[in-house]
């Protein structure tokens, strides 16, 4: 992180002489404000945790919570015009892929487990030692029964894309005020900024449910969550596609700084038609550390409520999903969206339902 940052402002040593002052001044005085929580590592966003119905702080390592302030504060992220930070982010992404795959890496496995205190009964294996990669570990499967689909036969009730941290919104307007801070960031950008020109045909499709009324939901996937993700409706696919993209990553602090980080990373479009509800858009979106998202679906295909779509590889990342019919959120995960806060759920458990 050192190294990334002495790179930056060699290269942008010009952009940064009016400024640099000023925010090594503030960014003195947050690591002060934040001394306290540094000795447990709570130095994440406030989160509500929805299963003992407190408000808790995320447990981030240091080094984690130090780069997100350099990387994702003023002038840092408004003087990489040369793209020298995001290419380095990518080489970071490549050499975390291979690192987190070889069998040196399980090494780690325990301590990470014990750091982030991981219920590993819910997880087949549920002995860390017997994950030969850490990336095994990583996308390590969920015991039967223990993310039980919530109202399975009642398609109106719509359940959660993945273990995460949940906000949702009523509209476009609504995400890009209280969460995406990013200036260039719609809809369209999101579905079609960098794609290739070959999946023209199913972009059109894609776009068919999109409106400024558009109900929102982020699924923020933190590298101690299981990470696999699956289908909060029943339905069809209708088509996939795939974007190739920078790697940011999708803590709060970058989707709140002038990096229009959702639109820039690395993604996939699903499109699940469902019966009675209009089209569902589920978009996975790597970040930092995360090289690829793997699609275990195809076009065409049936899925139900709870099935698994696929999942990414080591590191935070993030989901999308956007509905062309109104939802109605359930409540406390609403209320705590408005004010900023997002919610621990579990995968399959109910977030919403169709009005």
């Amino acid at each position: 992180m050192l190294k990334l940052f002495c790179n930056v402002i060699a290269v942008e040593m010009p952009n940064l002489c009016e400024t640099v002052i000023q925010t090594f001044k503030l960014f003195l005085f947050r690591v002060f404000a934040f001394g306290k929580r540094a000795h447990t590592r709570d130095l994440g966003p406030k989160l509500y945790d929805r299963e003992n119905e407190i408000v808790i702080r995320e447990k981030l390592p240091l080094f984690i919570w130090l780069e997100n302030e350099v990387l994702y504060s003023r002038p840092i992220d408004v003087i990489d015009k040369t793209r020298f930070v995001r290419h380095q982010l990518k080489n970071e992404t490549i050499s975390s892929e291979h690192k987190y795959n070889t069998y040196a890496s399980a090494k780690k496995i325990p301590e990470f487990v014990d750091f982030y205190n991981i219920q590993m009964d819910d997880f087949t294996p549920d002995n860390p030692h017997l994950y030969r990669t850490f990336n095994d570990f990583f996308i390590r499967h969920v015991k039967d029964g223990k993310r039980p689909v919530a109202a399975l036969e009642d398609d109106s009730i719509i359940t959660s894309a993945a273990d995460c941290r949940l906000s949702v919104f009523n509209s476009v307007e609504d995400a890009r005020n209280l969460l995406i801070k990013g200036k260039n960031f719609n809809l369209e950008t999101l579905l079609t900024a960098n794609a290739s020109e070959d999946d023209s045909d199913k972009i059109e499709i894609v776009k068919e449910a999109l409106s400024a009324h558009s109900s929102i939901a982020n699924f923020r996937l933190a590298p101690m969550d299981y990470h696999r993700f699956h289908s909060p409706v029943t339905g069809y696919i209708e088509v996939i596609y795939h974007i190739d993209g920078e790697y940011f990553t999708v803590e709060p602090k970058a989707l709140e700084s002038d990096i229009d980080v959702l639109s820039q990373n690395s993604r996939s479009v699903i499109s699940i038609k469902t019966e009675e509800h209009g089209k569902v858009i589920f978009i996975p979106i790597g970040a930092e550390a995360v090289g690829k998202q793997i699609i275990t679906v195809e076009a065409g295909q049936q899925v139900k409520k709870g099935d698994e779509l696929g999942y990414f590889d080591y590191g935070g990342s993030d989901i999308l999903v956007i509905f062309e019919h109104l939802v109605r959120w359930d409540e406390d995960i609403f209320s705590y969206s408005q004010q900023t806060i997002e919610t621990l759920v579990k995968c399959n458990s109910s977030i919403g339902a169709f009005q």
